[in-house]
């Protein structure tokens, strides 16, 4: 059986590159050379924003990078129940 599913939204047009989320999840975030931040295997589900799907053993740190984003341009939802988890 396979854990829970997370999905990760992230409104890339809205990141305004302090990369707090690159500290806390460097594997996940990465730092763009235009000066804001990508997550990395997530889709482009609409012009700048972004999804990715993430099982519970990132959940955590996902939970934590989205917390420390001063713009909150970072959602954590539970996939099952459509709770935002941040």
């Amino acid at each position: 059986m396979e854990g829970k599913k997370y999905l990760v939204k992230f409104n890339k047009s809205e990141c305004i590159g302090v990369f707090a989320c690159t500290a806390v999840m460097p594997d996940f975030w990465k730092v763009e050379p235009e000066g804001v931040a990508s997550l990395e295997g997530a889709k482009e589900v609409e012009p700048g924003k972004f999804e990715l799907e993430i099982g519970e053993e990132h959940l955590k740190e996902m939970i934590e990078s989205a917390q420390v984003c001063p713009v909150n341009v970072i959602e954590v939802i539970d996939k099952e129940t459509g709770e935002k988890l941040n």
